[in-house]
């Protein structure tokens, strides 16, 4: 980088917007903001997108050889993640119950979401003497514990649907047909 290049640019660079009339003007301007920094390439907002702490929350940002720390999120573990599963989607509307009583009785949710005794994960993370480093890092232990596997608290959602492959992805060991999906 050239000693010019740390400067805001002009103008932000454009970006894509999904669900455009229902996202508010704060979050758009929070997006403007990112989409003018020098290491920006490209962005994108996604129609859940509002105000969050620098990017906005729903806000995909690109960068070149950088990694911001408030674009990737305050969230422990913050992500989106397609479950792709072999069978018809079909059986969306016939087990509906069933699929939302697998996905409660497995995930907690919410703020003070957490997993208690023996439903609690057990992970070599627990093992690490990080945790005995100081008393600070042991009081969190517990929490870290009960915590451990849940999906917090915020703008945090599931869905269940219908995916439909057109050809074969090899990579990914599937072939084309319609699957069940859940994000």
């Amino acid at each position: 980088m050239s000693d010019n290049d740390d400067n805001l640019l002009f103008e932000p660079r454009p970006y894509q917007m999904w669900g455009e009339d229902q996202i508010d003007q704060a979050a758009r301007d929070q997006m403007n903001n990112v989409m003018r920094l020098p290491v920006t390439v490209a962005g994108a907002l996604m129609p859940d997108a509002h105000v969050g702490y620098g990017l906005p929350i729903g806000g995909v940002l690109a960068t070149d050889d950088a990694v911001i720390p408030f674009a990737v999120g305050v969230d422990i573990a913050c992500r989106m993640r397609l479950s792709i599963y072999s069978v018809s989607p079909n059986v969306i509307g016939q087990q509906t119950g069933k699929f939302k009583n697998a996905l409660m009785g497995g995930t907690r949710f919410g703020a003070g979401g957490a997993y208690r005794g023996s439903d609690r994960a057990e992970h070599e993370v627990l093992d690490d003497p990080a945790w005995r480093a100081t008393g600070f890092f042991n009081s969190l232990k517990t929490t870290a514990h009960n915590q451990l596997g849940t999906s917090g608290s915020g703008n945090h959602f599931v869905e269940w649907g219908a995916f439909k492959l057109d050809k074969d992805q090899p990579d990914l060991e599937l072939e084309a047909g319609d699957y069940l999906a859940l994000l």
